[in-house]
């Protein structure tokens, strides 16, 4: 039984060696080039997708409520985001 995971271990190494993904049963995809920061949540992410802009400069924008506002959120996620990121104002 051992061998089964040497094999799955083997098999992710060659496909992080040629910067491949698995997206389904037999389909491969190139890896996405950039890291995805640990501090960012998926919200935040698609915050960013939808604006266009770097969640960091959105978030330094105005007071919390013209954030919240602008952002869609209410404004403790703000000031938790703030402080998350090291923004807090």
């Amino acid at each position: 039984m051992s061998g089964v995971r040497f094999k799955e271990r083997i098999r992710r190494k060659v496909l992080k060696d040629r910067g491949l993904i698995r997206t389904g049963q037999g389909h491969l995809e190139q890896a996405p080039d950039k890291a995805v920061d640990p501090n960012k949540t998926l919200a935040m992410r698609l915050i960013e997708a939808r604006h266009g802009r770097l969640i960091e400069d959105l978030l330094s924008e105005g007071s919390l409520k013209e954030c919240a506002d602008l952002l869609g959120i209410k404004e403790s996620t703000v000031s938790k985001w703030r402080l998350r990121l090291g923004l807090r104002l």
